[in-house]
């Protein structure tokens, strides 16, 4: 089963830099994020009774009254929704006999939202 407003999934990616040099430094930092929308999701099994010792468990299930033969329903939707966002900072230093020392920090978050509205 799946809802009437089911829509097709994208992602949004974008990023933002700055980089500088001073004599024998180079500095960059990045900001870099991604967003999806409409991320298919699945829902197991929406028509399960709840735990139980029942002679007939059937009785229990949700949309019994309405599909009494159906014992397994698999609901789809899109409403699931995930995010990146990261900050990228460098530092590179050239020393004066041709050699460079760099030093790269990343912080970021990443999840996956998939609550209903």
């Amino acid at each position: 089963m799946r809802p009437f407003d089911y829509h097709n999934s994208y992602m949004q990616e974008f990023n933002l830099g700055i980089e500088t040099h001073l004599e024998n430094d180079e500095l960059r930092v990045f900001y870099v994020g991604a967003l999806g929308q409409h991320i298919a999701r699945s829902f197991p099994d929406i028509n399960a009774p709840p735990p139980n010792t029942a002679v007939n468990p059937n009785l229990l299930r949700p949309f019994y009254a309405s599909v009494p033969n159906v014992t397994s329903i698999i609901y789809l939707d899109s409403e699931a929704q995930s995010f990146y966002h990261a900050l990228q900072a460098s530092l590179s230093h050239t020393l004066h006999n041709g050699l460079s020392a760099s030093q790269l920090h990343v912080g970021a978050c990443v999840g996956q939202c998939g609550q209903r509205r």
